[in-house]
């Protein structure tokens, strides 16, 4: 509508813009609200915290459109959509938060400074949750340590170890000139990490020379982000040690064979 009079650098004025409040049945049929308590040694934290109410999509994008840090694939990242300070009675309360198929599963992520986050999840919430109840029992967090091996001297001091879980978790950690790294305050689970910059060149992510056609099957297959990554267990207060990455990139993707079909019902 105003290309014309922006084309001729004309100033545009009299534009109206109104906003509505979502109310009425709807709107409430539409949202939940998540309460609980944070607790710390079974009494409830005294506040200066945080909790966010964090999504995730449910599966893996295609190989094309995976995700990527420090040139690694990497899973799927999660978004905060609503956070609620901790109150001195260690309560909290994240409102408006969406159900159904587009939306979650639900992660809730406490976070005070010094300290590794809390996470609680993957937590559904169904149409039917019109409130829900998740309290957060604080964990005590852990580390991991290692070196990377086969590191050019020309890049040393300036490659990155990246970890992830099967959840919101993303760290990295710059690796020392001396090919070693740690990460610290991890929540405790299970974690994979790779090694790589963001020129680096992963063969599990497709690319294509100039000229070249597009192999149509990339946007069929699912980014398989786990594969080519060290798993590593992080327990609480504890470091796990000696975990060694190669700088190397790895081998192709090894494709999963497709679940067979359904059996006919009789």
């Amino acid at each position: 509508m105003f290309l014309g009079k922006i084309a001729a650098k004309q100033n545009l004025s009299g534009i109206v813009v109104k906003l509505a409040r979502e109310t009425g049945e709807k709107a409430k049929e539409e949202t939940t609200r998540v309460t609980g308590v944070v607790t710390r040694d079974g009494k409830p934290v005294a506040g200066g915290g945080r909790v966010g109410g964090w999504q995730k999509r449910p599966k893996e994008m295609n190989r094309v459109n995976a995700a990527i840090e420090r040139g690694r694939t990497i899973p799927m990242d999660g978004f905060e959509f609503a956070w609620s300070r901790v109150g001195p009675d260690g309560t909290y309360a994240l409102e408006r938060l969406k159900a159904g198929p587009w939306f979650g599963p639900w992660y809730f992520v406490y976070e005070e400074p010094g300290r590794a986050p809390t996470v609680v999840g993957p937590v559904t919430i169904t149409s039917k949750d019109r409130s829900l109840k998740v309290d957060i029992p604080l964990d005590e967090g852990g580390a991991i340590e290692g070196r990377v091996t086969n590191v050019p001297a020309a890049m040393a001091g300036q490659v990155w170890v990246i970890a992830f879980d099967a959840g919101v978790i993303r760290r990295e950690s710059l690796v020392a000139a001396d090919n070693t790294f740690r990460l610290e305050n991890l929540p405790p689970g299970r974690y994979g990490l790779k090694a790589g910059h963001d020129a680096y060149v992963d063969p599990h992510v497709p690319r294509w020379k100039a000229g070249e056609k597009p192999d149509p099957a990339m946007w069929q297959k699912s980014a398989e982000p786990w594969q080519g990554a060290v798993t590593v267990t992080v327990e609480p207060g504890r470091t796990a040690r000696g975990v060694i990455l190669d700088y190397r990139p790895p081998g192709p993707i090894v494709d999963k064979e497709p679940s067979p079909p359904p059996k006919p019902a009789r």
